[in-house]
């Protein structure tokens, strides 16, 4: 198994940080902490991608 970081992630996504920590609070991104660190198993991060990933709501304009 291979943890990537959020930062990781985020640039394999190619979203930003913030948007990739929402995916994964929103639990469309499945992720594990490893001590204080928030870490995705890269074949979970390929299967999200493989599967077409999911949006956020509201697009690209995603509001609080």
């Amino acid at each position: 198994m291979t943890a990537l970081t959020v930062s990781e992630v985020a640039e394999v996504l190619r979203i930003s940080a913030r948007r990739a920590y929402a995916l994964i609070r929103r639990g469309d991104l499945p992720a594990f902490k490893l001590g204080r660190q928030v870490r995705v198993d890269r074949q979970e991060l390929e299967a999200f991608v493989r599967t077409g990933g999911k949006a956020l709501p509201g697009g690209w304009r995603y509001r609080r």
